[in-house]
């Protein structure tokens, strides 16, 4: 059965001043439900919509490590929420967790992940890598790997990776295919370097999509030229 890992930024649960959009997660689930008669999921999820580490952590004069501890820890919350969510969808998920916090999650460990995927479960992963200095980009690619997905779909407010800031630059021109090379050459701010990098070494196909289109996520899974593709 293919495998996916979906990444999903925290700050795309953040609507209208609240800290987790429900409808949005609703939606997520709903079409999750229907992604798993036809493959595996895992996803990395952010903690952007309680605490963004590198913006909350320069505010409140923090250390790099410490505010990206804090943003570990808001992306465990995350976990907690979008998997009562899953659950409540009628979804067999599994939420694991990078950092040591048995009465939330298990720790991540192949081992378990291997298991839930026997099992067929929908695996969330939380608390990042558990270490500070790494990106949820970089860890979304770690799991694919740890999962052996075929795809990273890269879930964001934007309909494809451009060559500019589409919503502050209305000439700013959409691809449909990067290399991963033109991705660092061009420096485009789809994902960090060592992300791209990491999956550049282990040919992971990375796309890069607008969430928020109607039903995206199954649009995703049956139409190979919906948004941008890495490879």
């Amino acid at each position: 059965m293919k495998k996916v890992l979906i990444k999903i930024s925290g700050q795309l649960f953040d609507h209208d001043g609240a800290s987790f959009n429900k409808e949005f997660a609703k939606s997520f689930c709903a079409q999750l439900v229907e992604l798993q008669k036809t493959m595996q999921c895992g996803i990395v999820i952010g903690g952007g919509n309680f605490f963004r580490g590198h913006q909350h952590g320069q505010q409140l004069e923090l250390p790099r490590s410490t505010a990206d501890t804090v943003g570990m820890l808001a992306t465990m919350m995350n976990g907690v929420i979008l998997h009562n969510f899953l659950r409540n969808a009628g979804i067999d998920a599994l939420l694991l967790s990078a950092v040591y916090a048995p009465q939330v999650a298990p720790i991540i460990s192949q081992e378990a992940i291997d298991q839930a995927l026997r099992k067929n479960q929908c695996i969330i992963f939380a608390g990042g890598t558990g270490n500070p200095f790494v990106s949820t980009d970089t860890n979304a690619i770690i799991r694919a790997l740890q999962i052996n997905a075929d795809q990273v779909w890269k879930a964001t407010t934007v309909d494809a990776v451009y060559d500019a800031d589409p919503k502050k630059n209305p000439t700013a021109k959409a691809y449909k295919h990067l290399s991963y090379q033109e991705v660092i050459s061009k420096q485009l701010n789809v994902m960090d370097g060592a992300a791209i990098a990491l999956a550049q070494e282990h040919k992971i196909v990375i796309r890069v999509f607008d969430v928020f289109a109607p039903n995206a996520l199954l649009q995703a899974a049956h139409n190979q030229t919906i948004g941008s593709t890495i490879s």
